[in-house]
């Protein structure tokens, strides 16, 4: 359960720190220098959070599957 909670607060946390990159480049004051390697620690950034949802998305899609096969068990009057 410790493990999830990490996993968690690493996709929050990358989320936090795409969104500052974002911002700085919203901004307007990033030099080119600066502005490229920001730009490939974004990129980095969307790799990892869309392969970390996609995770999520599978595990909610067992939890769900996993579900319906105690629903299918259980008698009509206890819904």
């Amino acid at each position: 359960m410790k493990e999830k909670k990490k996993s968690d607060t690493s996709l929050s946390k990358g989320f936090e720190e795409l969104t500052a990159i974002v911002r700085e480049f919203e901004s307007n004051d990033l030099d080119l220098e600066r502005a490229i390697p920001k730009f490939k620690k974004g990129m980095e950034l969307v790799r990892e959070l869309k392969k970390r949802l996609s995770e999520i998305e599978n595990e909610i899609e067992e939890i769900k599957k996993e579900f319906r096969d105690v629903e299918e068990e259980l008698p009509d009057e206890a819904f």
